[in-house]
């Protein structure tokens, strides 16, 4: 009876500890949705938040881009995490910065990435040609600027990534991971 009230004893006490060395977060986020603050705030608050028991945290992409602003104001918490990212589906426009973020990136076998200019939409208002002149000149400064930072995480140079931009450039898992987008292809 007392070698069984040990043994029990043993088992409780292994399950206890145990139970405080198990990482008590999910080390795997979704992000499906716009590029906005809305829906990106809550992703990289659950990111932070699992990096503190996690050796790697994983980001899974499936998301069409959104407001370059926001992503450009998020992109250095990304930074600050040992992140893999990973595209299900479709990451396009300013989903694809969020993407190279990541220190390992890798992609579904169909998942697809979709590069283009920069756009900037209209709500209202009337605007002289000099109004305009002065957006389009922002709208080449943040082409730039996007692909510069596209460049310095790919094997491509900017005048490259600035073509692909030009096309509206869809490319399939194999060709980014010929143009270094991708380190590889895994499913999640």
């Amino acid at each position: 009876m007392i070698r069984s009230l040990y043994t029990l004893l043993a088992v409780l006490f292994a399950t206890i500890a145990s139970a405080q060395t198990a990482p008590s977060l999910d080390c795997e986020v979704r992000f499906i949705g716009m590029v906005d603050a809305y829906d990106l705030e809550p992703v990289i608050e659950q990111l932070q938040e699992a990096s503190s028991s996690c050796a790697e945290v994983t980001l899974i992409i499936e998301s069409g881009g959104g407001e370059v602003s926001v992503g450009w104001f998020f992109l250095p918490d990304l930074a600050e995490l040992n992140l893999h990212t990973h595209i299900r589906g479709n990451a396009g426009s300013m989903a694809v910065p969020l993407f190279l973020a990541g220190d390992r990136r890798t992609m579904d076998n169909d998942a697809t990435l979709f590069l283009h200019n920069i756009l900037q939409g209209f709500a209202e208002g009337n605007f002289d040609a000099a109004t305009l002149r002065e957006i389009a000149d922002g709208l080449d400064e943040d082409d730039r600027k996007y692909a510069a930072y596209v460049a310095s995480r790919t094997s491509l140079s900017v005048e490259q990534v600035l073509a692909l931009m030009e096309e509206d450039t869809t490319l399939s898992a194999s060709e980014a991971y010929i143009y270094g987008f991708a380190d590889g292809r895994e499913t999640h």
